[in-house]
C-alpha cells in the first residue's frame, strides 16, 4: 500500500498535522506509524498494515476531538 494512500485517509478522517511517518519492516511484514499534531497540541500515533493499509491501532488523548465529522 503506498504512503499516499495513507496520508490521504488520514487527511479524510482526522484533523492535524503530520509530525512524523516512520516505516518499520520486520520478517518482511511493513508498518506506517505516522504522529499527527492535534489542534489542543495533542500527539496521536497511528499505526497501518504496509501491505493491506489497514488501520491497526491508534494511541494518544483527545483521539475524538481529531476525527472529522
Amino acid at each position: 500500500m503506498p504512503l499516499e494512500n495513507i496520508l490521504d485517509w488520514l487527511e479524510a478522517h482526522y484533523i492535524g498535522d503530520v509530525l512524523e511517518v516512520e516505516v518499520e519492516r520486520d520478517d518482511g511484514e511493513v508498518e506506517y506509524e505516522i504522529k499527527l499534531l492535534g489542534e489542543r497540541g495533542q500527539i496521536v500515533e497511528f499505526e497501518f498494515d504496509g501491505h493491506t493499509g489497514q488501520l491497526m491501532e491508534i494511541e494518544g488523548v483527545h483521539i475524538d476531538a481529531m476525527r472529522r465529522p
